[in-house]
């Protein structure tokens, strides 16, 4: 399982409201994990199921960002992929979903950069 830590200047809520645009914006399904963070998925289920990692680009992969309060009222924003993403896909489909949490994390700090909110990436 990979991770990074985005540490954001401003409230939890908004914190969850940009990140969860950033990945709207680049054609991922958003949804609420029940637990104040977020499932962020992408590709199709069914054809990764049928054919593994030769589903290219709509393979599915599932991962998630928790949000925590930090001890200077920071936003802690934890992205992280999970040890079962792509494994529909196989080896192969693992190491792609490794990839694409390879390729988002510098976007997504990237995207949020300009706008004055990140502190840093852990």
């Amino acid at each position: 399982m990979a991770q990074k830590i985005f540490t954001l200047n401003v409230p939890l809520d908004d914190a969850r409201n940009r990140v969860a645009t950033f990945f709207s914006q680049t054609g991922w399904r958003v949804s609420q994990d029940g637990r104040g963070g977020l499932k962020v998925e992408r590709g199709s289920r069914n054809k990764t199921f049928w054919i593994g990692a030769l589903a290219g680009d709509d393979m599915y992969v599932c991962q998630y960002i928790d949000l925590a309060a930090g001890p200077r009222g920071e936003s802690l924003v934890t992205y992280s992929t999970t040890a079962g993403s792509g494994v529909m896909g196989g080896a192969i489909g693992v190491s792609k979903a490794n990839g694409v949490f390879a390729d988002t994390w510098p976007a997504l700090a990237s995207w949020l950069h300009p706008q004055g909110v990140l502190l840093g990436v852990q």
